[in-house]
């Protein structure tokens, strides 16, 4: 947030207003949020690990990422991942209707 806040020129408080305002969510849940659709993403390929894309999103570990995600989607990753691979959601462009 204050490097945020430094790159823009104003007060971490006053970005968070503005962010806020534009936005309708905070900047920490609309980064949670950025980084569950980059975990989906990843979740396509199924070369990659659930513990592999906690670490490379920044999540503390998995069970972090774990909680983070159930909290925002309703389900798990691992049940999220097996929705995947049984529905026509195939690509990144795919994704995009998700709701958060």
């Amino acid at each position: 947030m204050d490097e945020l806040a430094s790159e823009a020129r104003v007060h971490p408080v006053q970005l968070s207003r503005v962010f806020r305002k534009f936005t309708g969510v905070g900047i920490g849940k609309y980064m949670h949020r950025m980084r569950l659709r980059e975990a989906c993403q990843r979740m396509l390929d199924p070369e990659q690990s659930l513990a592999d894309i906690s670490c490379d999103l920044g999540f503390a570990d998995q069970s972090h990422f774990t909680r983070t995600f159930h909290h925002i989607t309703g389900t798990s990753p691992g049940v999220f991942r097996g929705m995947l691979s049984k529905s026509a959601i195939t690509s990144a462009a795919s994704l995009r209707r998700l709701p958060f």
